[in-house]
């Protein structure tokens, strides 16, 4: 019948949400290098909201892989921006 030809046809993967939570879980060890406290305010904000909206996309039930690597994509650029010089003692 069409409800079994319907269900037949989702293929969909299950979402992979594996290298955003690594992001994530290592967000307050990143907050303690110096690429972090050293660089900009505006870096370390756009870190920080980019940490806070991918936690949200995480917990939101049915998310999808295009929101996942969407947030992944936010996150790994805001690292990028993160370029605090190492502090001289």
């Amino acid at each position: 019948d069409k409800v079994d030809a319907a269900l037949g046809g989702l293929t969909g993967a299950a979402t992979n949400k594996n290298d955003l939570e690594t992001l994530v879980n290592g967000a307050a060890e990143k907050r303690k290098t110096h690429e972090y406290y050293n660089a900009a305010k505006t870096a370390r904000d756009t870190y920080d909201n980019a940490i806070a909206a991918a936690t949200t996309v995480l917990n939101k039930e049915n998310v999808t892989q295009d929101e996942i690597n969407a947030e992944k994509d936010k996150v790994d650029a805001a690292l990028g921006g993160l370029t605090g010089a190492a502090t001289n003692k």
